[in-house]
């Protein structure tokens, strides 16, 4: 399965929550990333239930997405500062999903 096929199903099976959280950033875009918390948790759960590939990558790969989430939260304004994080999550994921994925940007 393909990122995109990953997206476009979570798209269809998880819309509600998707547009939830998609307008919680919009009305909240200077501090979006604690106020949505809680529409990003329900479009989380939603997909886990719904799209098995991305509950196997969150068990598979729980402590990069831990310390990515982490990184986010401490560096909001410096998001450059969790590419080293991000890069270990998108090798982990990769490896996970069984897929080779194109080399991560480098920092």
């Amino acid at each position: 399965m393909s990122s995109s096929e990953v997206i476009s199903e979570v798209l269809a099976k998880c819309a509600s929550q998707v547009q939830t959280y998609n307008q919680c950033i919009t009305d909240n875009p200077h501090n979006w990333n604690k106020a949505c918390l809680d529409e990003r948790a329900a479009v989380t759960e939603c997909a886990e239930e719904k799209v098995a590939i991305l509950k196997k990558v969150k068990t598979d790969c729980a402590s990069e997405i831990a310390a990515f989430n982490k990184c986010l939260e401490e560096n909001s304004s410096e998001l450059n500062s969790c590419i080293p994080v991000q890069r270990e999550l998108y090798n982990c994921t990769a490896k996970s999903a069984g897929r080779k994925l194109p080399p991560f940007p480098p920092s």
